[in-house]
């Protein structure tokens, strides 16, 4: 089953507190691996939050040769991310998209109506002049 798309936020929150679960659990600090088989997720989905949740300074992992720990650095900085899913700012900037296209078209077709409009005044005009100076 599809989950829907989380925001920044409440995908740093899931995380943060599948590394304190772990930790309570095992006694020591998890793997990546570990916190991913815990949320039933990818490991490469993972590996992805990790990095930027650490480039964010919210968690430190520590590498060595066979796995990657992770500790808590600053649970703090969760609150400044985004708490928008993706989905959702994509959902908008599409409606924006097809709204503009929309007044675009508008604007078309209001340029193709004047120039037929024009364009009959235009043969009106030159019908009138023939007639007059035909009679």
């Amino acid at each position: 089953m599809a989950r829907p798309a989380a925001s920044p936020y409440e995908e740093a929150h899931l995380f943060v507190a599948a590394i304190r679960v772990l930790r309570d659990r095992h006694g020591r600090p998890p793997s990546v691996e570990a916190v991913c088989e815990l949320l039933d997720r990818t490991p490469e989905w993972g590996r992805l939050l990790c990095r930027r949740l650490a480039d964010q300074g919210i968690i430190e992992p520590v590498e060595d040769p066979f796995t990657t720990t992770l500790f808590i650095a600053d649970h703090l900085k969760i609150e400044s991310l985004d708490r928008e899913a993706p989905e959702a700012g994509l959902a908008r900037d599409l409606e924006r998209f097809q709204r503009e296209k929309q007044q675009k078209s508008a604007k078309v077709d209001a340029i193709i109506a004047e120039q037929d409009k024009k364009k009959r005044d235009l043969f009106a005009e030159l019908d009138r002049k023939l007639r007059g100076d035909g009679g």
